[in-house]
């Protein structure tokens, strides 16, 4: 029986929302900032840093960091970045060895994999209906929302793949992806939730 939920996404696909409403009517908890959090804690570092070292890889924001532009991920030796990705994995592990969650991103269908209590769920969905759900959400305009949503799910599938030699989206790593703006989020909740309950 499945014990753990891991939900990856495209930005703007509607994947947080979908992560949380698959919680609340499982009764279990579901992590994502609160992972960020705990890892920025450990870690002693700001919030926003752990949580763009902990999903992205960009070279201007690693510059910014280094302050001379001189050192950059990953020819630095140990560097911060490995150390949060490596405290992100001992957290995840930690929270699915401690009860039955939702996890969502942060490479932990990859994390996980090794377990044979786990179901890995990525949700994806059109650019035009990302877009849509964007502007709504940040009062953004079709251009600068696709310039986004195009460059955040580029830095999310390099560090995945950097992490973990995976492609980020790829059916194969996923036992069941799912387009939330074909199914709706409704839809979306009820399939992982019958899935979880069955498999």
């Amino acid at each position: 029986m499945k014990k753990i939920i891991t939900i990856g996404r495209e930005c703007g696909s509607g994947g947080h929302t979908i992560a949380l409403k698959v919680a609340e009517k499982l009764g279990i908890p579901c992590y994502d900032k609160e992972i960020i959090s705990i890892v920025a804690d450990k870690c002693m570092v700001s919030k926003e840093y752990a949580a763009k070292a902990g999903e992205l890889i960009c070279g201007g924001f690693y510059s910014s960091y280094y302050g001379s532009g001189e050192i950059t991920f990953p020819y630095s030796s140990p560097s911060l970045q490995d150390q949060i990705n490596a405290t992100q994995v001992d957290v995840i592990n930690s929270l699915a060895e401690n009860s039955a969650c939702v996890i969502v991103g942060r490479g932990a269908d990859y994390i996980l994999r090794n377990r044979t209590d786990v179901l890995n769920v990525f949700i994806q969905a059109s650019m035009e209906y990302k877009i849509m759900l964007s502007k709504e959400k940040h009062d953004l305009t079709n251009k600068e929302a696709k310039t986004i949503l195009q460059k955040r799910d580029k830095e999310r599938s390099k560090h995945y793949y950097f992490y973990t030699g995976q492609t980020w989206g790829d059916a194969k790593n996923y036992h069941l992806v799912l387009d939330s703006g074909v199914l709706g989020e409704d839809t979306c909740v009820d399939i992982i939730v019958d899935a979880f309950h069955k498999s």
